[in-house]
């Protein structure tokens, strides 16, 4: 049965179509219907079904992004506050005549002395901290590419999470004049809607009934590098109390290493934990992130403060496993080598002078060891000789 819009329809095409529905009429008193129309009807209703099938278990990202000018206008301000940012925190961290008051005091020798980072640890005189805690996993995910990031601070989570959101969002991330390096947290263009809770979550969200081509993927960072990226951030940049400790780098340490003691204890004994502060996100050993407990099979990229080394290396292999295009790898690196976050340390004053005393006192560098001794291990980082003239 033909349906004629009055809107545009001629008086020959009314005519046809009175005679077609006067024509069915018989058919409808009679509750019967010709065969062919019986399988078309039928046909139709297959179809309709499988469609509504497809559109439920289809990726989540082919969902577009529809951003008022409100938005926009928002996130440029935010782009235009970074420069700015990025300009105060420079010069901040190269005066650094505070700096060196407040870390000149002399420090004590080694408490373990004569015995490795090994035999310390594994002995438990010690008192390493333990392999694995739980903490609340943060994860992205690019379906189409059938990739899982898992996100641990100070080891380029921001980047991290941008690259992901490029990658769920190509075109769009393009077209809305997006930048990986200026992604944050509270201008994220994909708006968290590529991430997830635990991969168990991610399963069902993203309708996931096998897991075998997935690969899943968690930036570390050597433990040194870390440590000292985390305190200038939190400690520095950010004026953090940081445990009461300013800006004092053996007593942040030192608390740090302690509390990191007392939440792994509540853990074993199941007891409330204590509640974690932005500080020991930034600083709590990289294990205790991801659920690396359990089963999942982490692909480890090395972070590389210069991306054209270890970081883009691990990286590209990766994306080329996944069947990443060519043009958005080469998108991704030329991102990386264009400059630094806004909140970026590592060429600072105040890094190389704080580096320089860490590195040289027997005691930061045991008690560095004592709190990240899995790190180490777990992730493939050379172990730090311990007894070595000051």
């Amino acid at each position: 049965m033909r349906y004629v819009s009055l809107s545009d329809s001629n008086d020959d095409d009314c005519v046809n179509a009175n005679h077609e529905i006067a024509a069915t009429r018989p058919i409808l008193r009679s509750g019967k219907l010709p065969e062919r129309r019986k399988y078309l009807m039928a046909g139709a209703t297959i179809m309709t079904v499988f469609l509504i099938y497809v559109i439920l278990k289809s990726d989540k990202s082919s969902i577009p992004i529809r951003l008022s000018k409100e938005e926009l206008l928002k996130i440029e301000e935010n782009y235009r506050k970074q420069d700015l940012i990025k300009k105060e925190v420079e010069m901040k961290l190269d005066h650094i005549d505070n700096i060196k008051a407040n870390n000149s005091d002399k420090l004590p020798p080694r408490k373990f002395t004569g015995k490795t980072a090994y035999t310390m640890c594994r002995s438990g005189a010690g008192n390493c901290v333990q392999r694995y805690a739980r903490i609340f996993p943060f994860l992205v995910a690019a379906p189409k590419y059938k990739l899982m990031a898992c996100l641990i601070q100070k080891s380029m989570a921001t980047v991290m999470s941008a690259i992901m959101c490029y990658l769920f969002r190509e075109k769009e991330f393009i077209s809305h004049g997006r930048s990986i390096l200026s992604e944050f947290a509270n201008n994220n263009f994909c708006e968290k809607k590529n991430k997830h809770g635990d991969v168990e979550g991610m399963k069902i969200h993203l309708n996931i009934t096998d897991l075998s081509a997935w690969k899943f993927i968690m930036v570390t960072r050597e433990p040194v590098d870390r440590f000292l990226s985390g305190f200038l951030d939190r400690c520095i940049r950010a004026g953090d109390s940081c445990n009461g400790c300013g800006n004092n780098m053996t007593c942040f340490l030192e608390t740090e290493y302690e509390r990191a003691l007392d939440f792994a204890y509540a853990e074993r004994m199941h007891f409330e934990k204590p509640t974690l502060s932005f500080e020991d996100l930034h600083i709590f050993p990289q294990t205790w992130h991801c659920s690396m407990q359990r089963h999942y099979d982490y692909k480890f990229i090395r972070y590389s403060s210069d991306p054209s080394e270890t970081l883009l290396e691990d990286l590209s292999q990766v994306l080329r496993a996944q069947n990443v295009s060519d043009s958005s790898i080469d998108y991704i690196a030329e991102s990386l080598k264009s400059g630094r976050t806004f909140h970026s340390t590592v060429t600072s004053s105040a890094r190389a002078f704080l580096e320089q005393r860490l590195r040289s006192s027997p005691y930061l560098m045991e008690l560095l060891v004592r709190l990240f001794y899995h790190d180490y291990i777990m992730l493939g980082y050379e172990m730090p000789k311990l007894d070595f003239d000051a």
